[in-house]
């Protein structure tokens, strides 16, 4: 499938319930979205990045943001966001959606480009890193095909609608998955940011690298995160 028809799309909302503003929470300087849009730029499998966020007054400062970095902003229902992407794939004519989260800023882009790469050669309707998850949380990414995201969105319940991959998930029997897992075993290991302590921790992660971000692969992230929380021995038996 050629690079230009597949989009990556940033999921993104000022309304988290745990941590709200976290999107654009100021990280060592910078809104915590920009760390990780400089990754995804390295992601060379795809032929542009959108920011996907609601059309809700709240998040008006994550389309200013996405244009200060001149990459487009699509705005849709809030609560369906399902319809969401949907509406995303159809805008912008793309074969295929790559799904990442905003609280994510150091998600690996080499795990991205591995996922895109497997659904390129794959007949599937969807490759996702998830189901089950062997990856840290904040190392998630899912590709769905376009058409499957049509058929989903007719498909699926209003609960399942808020999600936009719940609905492959519960009814995986309808669906070609694919699913890749890690080297090694780091589901238990929380990465994504939700809470004001994980955001402490990134932003201490971040402080303590000495070249730039966008180099720092998932080892490399493991290793310095290991050195300011340490890993106890019963946890990596998990």
């Amino acid at each position: 499938m050629n690079a230009m028809g597949i989009g990556l799309v940033v999921q993104a909302r000022m309304s988290s319930s745990r941590l709200p503003g976290k999107v654009l929470k100021q990280m060592a300087g910078k809104p915590m979205l920009g760390w990780l849009l400089e990754r995804m730029r390295r992601v060379d499998s795809v032929g542009r990045i959108v920011v996907a966020t609601s059309r809700n007054e709240d998040d008006d400062g994550i389309a200013d943001y996405a244009k200060s970095m001149n990459v487009s902003c699509f705005r849709g229902s809030l609560d369906d966001v399902l319809s969401r992407f949907q509406a995303v794939s159809q805008k912008y004519k793309l074969d295929a959606v790559v799904r990442v989260n905003g609280d994510s800023p150091f998600l690996d882009p080499a795990i991205v480009r591995q996922a895109v790469g497997l659904f390129a050669e794959s007949d599937v309707d969807l490759v996702t890193n998830v189901f089950p998850r062997s990856f840290p949380t904040g190392q998630s990414v899912e590709v769905i095909a376009r058409s499957a995201i049509e058929r989903a969105a007719s498909d699926a319940t209003t609960s399942e609608k808020e999600h936009v991959t719940a609905h492959f998930y519960a009814h995986s029997e309808r669906y070609r998955i694919l699913n890749f897992a890690s080297s090694r075993p780091y589901s238990w290991i929380q990465m994504a940011v939700d809470t004001e302590a994980d955001f402490t921790l990134a932003e201490k992660m971040v402080l303590s690298m000495t070249r730039p971000q966008v180099d720092y692969d998932l080892e490399a992230l493991l290793e310095l995160r290991s050195a300011l929380v340490p890993i106890a021995a019963a946890e990596g038996q998990r």
